[in-house]
């Protein structure tokens, strides 16, 4: 017994979606490539003043340190980054903010309610009760945010404090060894 041939296939027109979907991943990867290539031409030409930059934010973080409180830490960081500008601001201002909290006086209540930055959901509203609660407009807004996965970070680790003496001497030692 013989089958008859199969029906003829009608025609797809899925092509002209797979082109499109295809034209749209290689206009995505062609961005990313454009995103790296501008970073890294970006960093050629800025990497030693990000360098110095870095260096003079561990310095003056644990400067800071000596003469203020946790929350005198957060306000000089925001201060730092709107000085700055937002990014290269942010990237020096997470480093001053931790070397200041971890040699700075504790204030009391200043961990208070501070979720893990791993709980996203808690997480993000605390980072946006936290900027509103300080009535920043959408610009500073950013610089709260650069602000508080640093803060999440010192608050949910150990909380170790530091003598800021003693932070300096080793911050010396580190980079007379480079």
């Amino acid at each position: 017994m013989e089958f008859p041939p199969p029906p003829p296939r009608p025609a797809q027109s899925s092509s002209g979606c797979l082109k499109a979907g295809l034209l749209g991943c290689g206009g995505v990867l062609l961005l990313f490539v454009l995103i790296g290539v501008a970073g890294g031409i970006y960093f050629a030409r800025n990497g030693k003043n990000i360098a110095a930059g870095m260096e003079d934010a561990e310095r003056a973080g644990i400067t800071t340190a000596r003469t203020t409180d946790e929350n005198g830490c957060v306000a000089a960081a925001e201060a730092r980054i709107r000085k700055s500008g937002f990014f290269t601001g942010g990237v020096t201002g997470g480093v001053f903010l931790q070397l200041c909290l971890r040699s700075s006086r504790p204030t009391p209540g200043f961990c208070d309610g501070v979720p893990p930055a791993s709980d996203f959901t808690r997480s993000s509203a605390w980072q946006r009760m936290r900027c509103q609660a300080r009535s920043l407009n959408p610009r500073e807004g950013m610089v709260c945010g650069a602000l508080t996965p640093g803060i999440q970070a010192y608050c949910t680790g150990s909380r170790e404090k530091v003598d800021p003496d003693s932070a300096l001497a080793g911050l010396q030692a580190r980079h007379n060894r480079t």
